[in-house]
């Protein structure tokens, strides 16, 4: 059984193709996706925890009312866009002749 090659939605390369420089050109293209993305990744961190312990200076030992973690609303909201992005940059993007030439397909009825 062959498999169906992977094909880039935003370049249009076809990863399985015959051509070397296609192939290489969607390496390229990920590598880059996946250094974004451990950026991303480090500024999250370091950011979130620069706000925590602005928390914890300012209010932290207090108690409840006084004391409220304000800072899990960046973290929250901003990593729900981190998991996005690193799915995007691992697991995205790829998808199979097979899969285009059926939605082809459901366009064309």
């Amino acid at each position: 059984m062959q498999t169906a090659p992977f094909v880039d939605p935003q370049t249009q390369l076809v990863a399985g193709g015959n051509s070397d420089e296609m192939r290489r050109q969607l390496a390229i293209k990920r590598i880059k996706a996946k250094n974004d993305f451990r950026v991303h990744l480090v500024v999250y961190l370091a950011v979130n925890a620069m706000l925590v312990a602005f928390w914890a200076v300012t209010s932290g030992w207090r108690p409840y009312p006084e004391s409220f973690f304000w800072p899990i609303f960046p973290i929250a909201g901003w990593g729900i866009a981190v998991v996005i992005n690193g799915y995007s940059a691992y697991f995205g993007n790829q998808y199979t002749e097979e899969q285009i030439q059926r939605e082809m397909k459901r366009i064309a009825r």
